[in-house]
C-alpha cells in the first residue's frame, strides 16, 4: 500500500529507533487516525513497520555512494561520517529487527 509507505518515512521519527516500540506512540496515534479521517485510508503499525524496514534498507543501500568521500577534511567533515555511521547502524538494526520478527504485540493506543 503506498500510503503505508509514504506515512511510514513521515513518521520515522515517531517510529524511533525500535519501530515496533515507537518513540512517541499517543502521537503517532494522533497522526494514524487524522491520516484516516483525511485520507481515508486505515493504517495499521504492522504496515508501517515493514515500510520502515524496506525504507532503512534502501538507506543502507544507498550508504556507500554517500559515504563515498575525498581525505578527510575539516572538523565537521569528521561529525558529519560519525553522525551518518550511527544512523547507518541504527537502520542495520531497524531491518535486522524486522527480518528477525523480534517485535513486540503492535497496537496504537487509542
Amino acid at each position: 500500500m503506498p500510503a503505508a509507505a509514504d506515512v511510514s518515512v513521515a513518521v520515522r521519527d515517531l517510529l524511533g529507533p525500535r519501530p515496533a516500540a515507537p518513540l512517541h506512540p499517543e502521537l503517532l496515534a494522533a497522526f494514524v487516525d487524522g491520516y484516516r479521517r483525511t485520507a481515508g485510508h486505515a493504517l495499521t503499525l504492522d504496515a508501517l513497520l515493514l515500510h520502515r524496514a524496506a525504507f532503512a534498507a534502501q538507506q543502507l543501500a544507498e550508504a556507500p555512494d554517500v559515504m563515498d568521500r575525498g581525505p578527510e577534511g575539516e572538523g565537521w567533515l569528521s561529525d558529519l561520517v560519525a553522525t551518518l555511521n550511527r544512523h547507518y547502524a541504527e537502520q542495520r538494526d531497524i531491518v535486522v529487527a524486522m527480518a528477525e520478527g523480534r517485535r513486540r504485540p503492535t497496537v496504537l493506543p487509542d
